[in-house]
């Protein structure tokens, strides 16, 4: 029987698993009741159970609540029989009820096994399993024909492996084919292995096509590394292969990002997008852009006019637009036009992220016959530098500011600073109302209550608040309406027109009216701007379907952003309702004429509707069309006759429909008060009045342009500073090195957050720095850290090593940790938190501000030499800021080597790239790297690791944590987490059961690691501080490096090498570059036999005498020695510098 049925009791034997009979029984009857299982083995009863253990599998197939299985341990006697007869039955009433019955095979006897599955997503992909050890996590090897292979743990978690009851389901295997030297071009059988016990078990073969899958993974192993070339053939051969596949495009986008091709990055992704339209490859898109345009120093862009039309003699003049890409650059076209009959005139602004990319579609999409300059303004850096940038490029007499928010203020008043220009500032809104403010802020109120926040937005309420307070800094004013005039004072220049422009007489406005799909019995009802919920849209609408005139249509001409406004208007049913893009602005006059009446109801009870002019207004009594307005202040002069408070809006929209109430404003009354004959003396009027005054610049914006260098994120470029009238210092904003016989302050730099902690190359030097006679001070910088980090780096559950720097880096924020000639800093900056222990924390831009105060709070900015250990996250920032005349840069190991995301390897090499320009000498630590560096075009120095000399080593005490340990120990001392040949530590541990292995070392979670340092007689210690390390090293019998022979290792100088030999432990290590030093002192071995035999002479050494490296040698290798190396060329290139000076 298999799974059979008796009297409706179904059930199963499902075989033997970590030494237990599996299976279930149920009864469908009695759903909720547990069954008593009895099992009998080749016909002779073994035991009796309850099937009452819960199985999730049960569950999901309806085997009841799932609570029907049972686990029955065997006797060792049974599982080492090859096979067994299993009989499972149960008792219903005074019957026996067979169940089931089955032979299986006994766990002993089961062999190992596996699968190589189908490859997914560019991996292979199996499952590997040993049912004589359950827990035992499987290395399977992965071969190509050629012998070469690749390994990988199967310890992944698969449901399927679970449900099926393969062990607990943790069996599963996944190995990238970039593993794998696979060619891409041939078809290859993978062959899958696992050894054990000597046997070697095959658990599956596959064969590998070419494919686009295939070809992108190579791609993107390559760019990992920083192969580009040959990521780029890879991508290529892919497109080729499969044009309709994003794949390939994706791979060129990750190409171009780690090249720092943002456009070309973007169109790839573009391209991916067309191909497979994913939300998240448009958030990626949306992404890179915002990206793009944060670069503090931002390219200027240029929208050139396309009407080529002659400027009259006169003053320079710039129209100055908050944002380019949106509305308010409506009004600042006006002042523009108008201007433009005054002198020769641009229009300059920035384009924020926020409001679009390219000047205003209704503009960009028209002729000009001015030009635009403008640039992204990314992050406040952006735009600030920009701006400061778009005025040295763009100088003028006369700045016309269009709004009193900050950008366009800040634009103008650097005219002002830098070129001397008068400032006009027209004023066509109440802007403290577009961002829900009741009242100013003074700049002394502004920086009072200065905030994190401030640095998001130049436009944003704050900011706003304040350039309300500016605006008697201007020159002269002009506003728009009576109201703002009697606010403010000023010269009217009203939303005007060009009369020829709007001429009725040259409009077809039958045409225009068939374009849009309008009959001429039709009664067109027109809102024409950007449709906003406080504009009366939806009231309109309501009043017109209430109307039930079939003729009636509303036509909305205007982009709508607000989603669900755009589906309210298109709901109305009985209602036409048609809606339309932006439109470009040449086209107002025409869509105005084609128009029966223009509605335009703002909310008269909005803060807004008090002191604005709709400009639509004047479009549409320029070709005289009648308007519907809702009366509000501003429209008293304009619209006599507008809807007042109270009347019924559908009687007003019959009367004006039906020619009951004509357009209160006429041609006539355009040409006198609205057009551009009428406003452009009156603009000539302001202009004058600007020239004629003083000009001064104020105090308080001398004051702001301090408190944006001392505060802002990011940095105001040093070039540009220069040009800022002394108010922000220009690099460099420290003292000269000026001599290094005395009083020599160093700010050294480390890239990481565990100094002290290991013994690093930088520890020593920096203790040795500081027993020089002529060095004052050391302000010594760990790596920038975030808060978010930190409380990582703390958490209980956190690895030792984090622990220990997570306290090290609160106590030097807190400034505990300055000892003698030494104080420590770290950057701690805000993330998702922004204070901690009650002290607010700074956003990481401003790095190089917190340098800069440090050193002055030291007394340590003259006669400053920069030690800098690359790579540095924002040393570049830092010396753009502080431009130190003399940095030593420390290359320690080659970064390069390690995979990485393309995003993060252009970064990587960016930083290198800029702190090597700017340092004086360069330092390696091995030759490798002093090669990069030479190939570089640099003249590095090449200063290896060097030994701490150590006093009675032989009289240490052996630690506890090793005393109990059996002998002998083999040590090891370092970073556990990359380059560790694991299976030869294996190799040792399996081979001398009786030898103890010990690691001491940030220690890895899971993978081969893990299984090696299960084993009994290996000992992983984690990571120990240095002081505590070395006393531990000197106890082993013989230390150990175990490296692989990877890029990075070929690119790195093993510090510990010399640690062990400075304690006489004799040493072991694999073949690896860089041991040139000690090569002769140690044994070198390749594979697990020539290892062990070196260990097996290592420790016949160690048990005769410890011993050391000669005398004459540990001196030459010391780090006094090294430092003398170092400070010789030191010294030889200051003298050369000074000289040539």
């Amino acid at each position: 029987m298999s799974g059979t049925e008796g009297h409706g009791v179904k059930g199963r034997i499902d075989g033997i698993r970590a030494g237990l009979l599996r299976g279930w029984l149920w009864d469908p009857s009695r759903p909720d009741t547990a069954l008593t299982a009895e099992i009998l083995i080749d016909g002779e009863p073994l035991a009796s159970l309850p099937a009452g253990r819960m199985r999730g599998d049960l569950q999901r197939a309806g085997i009841g609540d799932g609570a029907h299985a049972f686990e029955l341990p065997l006797p060792s006697s049974l599982t080492r029989r090859a096979e067994l007869r299993v009989l499972l039955r149960t008792r219903l009433g005074e019957s026996t009820v067979a169940v089931d019955e089955r032979a299986i095979t006994g766990l002993e006897a089961q062999a190992i096994t596996g699968r190589l599955e189908e490859p997914r997503r560019g991996m292979f992909v199996g499952w590997a399993y040993d049912p004589a050890n359950p827990a035992r996590h499987l290395q399977v090897e992965l071969r190509l024909p050629g012998g070469a292979a690749a390994t990988a743990l199967a310890d992944r978690r698969r449901g399927d492996l679970q449900r099926a009851g393969i062990g607990d389901g943790s069996h599963g295997f996944e190995l990238p084919f970039s593993a794998l030297p696979l060619d891409g071009d041939a078809e290859v059988e993978v062959t899958a292995v696992v050894r054990d016990r000597g046997a070697e078990h095959v658990i599956g073969t596959r064969r590998i096509a070419r494919s686009v899958e295939l070809l992108c993974q190579l791609g993107q192993a390559a760019l990992e590394f920083g192969r580009y070339e040959e990521a780029a053939a890879r991508f290529g051969e892919a497109g080729e292969m499969d044009p309709a596949s994003p794949r390939s495009h994706l791979g060129f986008a990750d190409l171009h990002e780690g090249r720092g091709e943002a456009e070309a990055a973007i169109a790839a992704l573009s391209r991916a997008f067309e191909l497979d339209p994913q939300d998240a490859l448009g958030r990626r898109i949306d992404a890179l852009r915002r990206r793009r345009t944060m670069r503090d120093l931002p390219e200027m862009r240029e929208w050139p006019e396309t009407l080529l039309r002659p400027s009259p003699a006169g003053p320079r003049i710039a129209v100055i637009s908050w944002d380019l890409a949106h509305n308010p650059l409506g009004r600042a076209w006006v002042l523009a036009e108008l201007a433009a009959r005054h002198g020769p005139t641009e229009i300059l602004g920035p384009v924020f992220p926020a409001f679009g990319e390219s000047l205003w579609p209704p503009l960009r999409d028209s002729e000009r016959g001015i030009p635009v300059f403008g640039y992204a303004a990314g992050s406040f850096a952006a735009f600030v530098n920009g701006a400061v940038r778009l005025v040295l490029d763009h100088p003028c007499d006369i700045a016309w500011v269009s709004k009193a928010r900050l950008p366009s203020l800040f634009i103008g008043l650097l005219q002002r600073l830098i070129h001397g220009a008068r400032l006009v500032l027209d004023l066509d809104d109440d802007e403290l109302a577009f961002v829900g403010a009741d009242a100013p802020l003074g700049l002394d109120a502004f920086l009072a209550g200065a905030q994190a926040a401030d640095w998001t937005d130049p436009y944003g309420m704050r900011w706003t608040q304040l350039a309300q307070s500016m605006i008697g800094w201007a020159d002269s004013l002009t506003v728009c309406n009576p109201v703002l005039q009697a606010r403010h004072g000023g010269i009217v220049i009203r939303h005007a027109r060009d009369e020829a422009a709007y001429d009725p007489a040259r409009i077809d406005r039958q045409a225009v009216r068939a374009e849009f799909g309008f009959a001429d019995t039709d009664k067109v009802v027109l809102f024409l701007g950007t449709p906003r919920r406080h504009k009366g849209l939806l009231e309109v609408a309501e009043a017109l379907q209430a109307l039930g005139d079939p003729r009636l249509v509303l036509c909305v001409v205007g982009t709508i952003v607000d989603r669900e406004l755009r589906q309210r208007l298109t709901d109305f049913p009985g209602l036409r309702v048609t809606l339309h893009p932006d439109q470009p602005f040449r086209r107002a006059a025409e869509l105005n004429a084609m128009a029966d009446l223009v509605c335009i109801l703002q909310d008269p009870d909005s803060p807004i509707a008090q002191s604005q002019t709709p400009a639509k207004l004047t479009d549409a009594l320029a070709v005289g069309t009648p308007v519907l307005a809702r009366a509000a202040p501003p429209l008293d002069d304009l619209l006599p006759d507008a809807i007042k408070p109270g009347e019924d809006l559908t009687l007003a929209l019959r009367a004006r429909l039906d020619g009951g109430a004509g357009a209160a404003g006429t041609r006539a009354f355009f040409l006198e008060e609205l057009s551009y004959a009428a406003n452009a003396p009156r603009a000539g009027q302001a202009l004058e009045g600007a020239r004629a005054a003083a000009g001064e610049v104020p105090a308080d914006f001398l004051r702001l342009l301090t408190h944006i260098d001392r505060q802002m994120p990011g940095l105001i470029d040093p070039a540009l500073a220069r040009h800022l009238g002394g108010t922000v210092p220009a690099s460099p904003r420290v003292g000269r090195l000026s001599n290094l016989s005395g009083g020599v302050n160093i700010a050294f730099f480390w890239k990481q957050n565990d100094s002290g902690l290991y013994g690093r190359r930088q520890d020593m030097l920096l203790q040795r720095l500081e027993a020089l006679p002529s060095v004052r001070r050391i302000l010594h910088i760990d790596a920038p850290i975030s808060v978010d980090r930190l409380e990582v780096m703390s958490a209980p559950k956190a690895p030792s090593q984090h622990r220990f720097g997570a306290g090290a880096t609160l106590q030097r924020f807190l400034g505990l940790q300055d000892r003698g000639k030494v104080h420590r800093r770290v950057h701690l900056h805000a993330g998702r938190k922004d204070s901690v222990l009650g002290r607010s924390l700074p956003p990481r831009e401003l790095f190089p501000h917190s340098v800069e105060a440090w050193l002055r709070e030291l007394d340590m900015t003259g006669n400053l030499l920069a030690w800098v250990c690359p790579v540095v996250p924002m040393f570049p920032q830092v010396q753009a800021r502080l431009g130190f005349s003399f940095i030593v840069s420390d290359v320690i190991d080659d970064q390069r080597q390690w995979p990485m995301r393309p995003s993060f390897r252009a970064e990587l090499e960016a930083n290198y790239r800029d702190t090597f320009r700017a340092s004086d000498l360069l330092l390696a630590n091995c030759q490798p790297v002093a090669d990069w560096l030479a190939e570089e075009g640099f003249d590095p120095l090449l200063v290896p690791n060097g030994m701490e000399m150590h006093a009675d080593v032989e009289s240490w005490p052996v630690p506890p944590s090793l005393a109990g340990l059996r002998r002998p120990v083999i040590g090891y001392a370092g970073n556990l987490q990359d380059r560790i040949d694991w299976e030869l530590i294996a190799s040792v541990a399996e081979a001398r059961p009786d030898w103890s292995v010990v690691l001491i070392g940030a220690t890895p979670t899971g993978g081969r690691a893990a299984e090696v340092m299960a084993r009994p007689n290996v000992h992983a210690f984690g990571v120990i501080p240095y002081a505590e390390a070395t006393a531990h090293i000197a106890a082993f019998d013989a230390a150990i490096i175990p490296h692989l022979h990877t890029g990075l290792s070929e690119r790195m100088n093993p510090l510990k090498l010399y640690v062990y030999r400075s304690l006489g432990v004799p040493v072991v290590s694999t073949p690896i570059a860089n041991l040139q030093d000690l090569a002769e002192d140690i044994r070198i071995a390749s594979g697990a036999d020539a290892f062990l035999v070196a260990l097996e002479a290592a420790l016949a050494e160690r048990r005769q005498e410890r011993r050391w490296p000669d005398a004459a040698r540990m001196r030459d290798l010391s780090w006094e020695s090294r430092l003398e190396t170092i400070m010789a060329r030191l010294h030889e290139v200051f003298d050369t510098r000074k000289a040539a000076a």
